[in-house]
């Protein structure tokens, strides 16, 4: 018979709710980084969801991330990254956010400042966003998470 079952339960539901680790949830010892930002631009961007997509863009998952990455905090930043990297709605809508506003800057990846230019023709668009919702498609993992790490720096100015 497992021991203290309820316990286990109630700590693996916090970590997926809150996105600490399970260690750190059934210790106790998560934290909030706040406040939380606003990222209702996810929701503005004319072309999400795409079609490829099922789900929409995970609002609380990205605030969550960006005030991670505002704070500085390490541990959070590299458990929600996971999460986002998970999430291609979210990334898409992270990445589409500022990068169709602004380029990407010098020291931005080659993945990135390709992506950039097609995101911000899309945005100018007016959301005809083929191109650019093929492009990120076409990322691998690494590719994304490099496309992340920029926008993410961004996020946290």
């Amino acid at each position: 018979m497992v021991k203290k079952h309820g316990k286990k339960q109630r700590a693996r539901q916090k970590s997926r709710r809150t996105g600490a680790a399970y260690a750190s949830a059934a210790a106790g010892t998560t934290h909030e980084h706040t406040p939380l930002p606003n990222v209702s631009a996810l929701e503005e961007i004319s072309y999400l969801p795409p079609t490829g997509f099922v789900e929409s863009a995970d609002t609380d998952l990205a605030a969550r991330l960006v005030a991670a990455c505002r704070a500085g905090c390490q541990p959070c930043q590299r458990t929600l990254s996971k999460k986002v990297l998970a999430h291609d709605a979210t990334l898409l809508g992270l990445t589409a956010a500022i990068y169709g506003e602004l380029p990407a800057g010098p020291a931005a990846s080659a993945v990135t400042q390709a992506w950039a230019q097609l995101a911000h023709a899309a945005e100018y668009d007016m959301g005809d966003a083929p191109e650019a919702l093929d492009a990120f498609e076409a990322l691998n993992a690494e590719a994304r998470s490099e496309l992340l790490k920029d926008a993410l720096h961004h996020w946290a100015v």
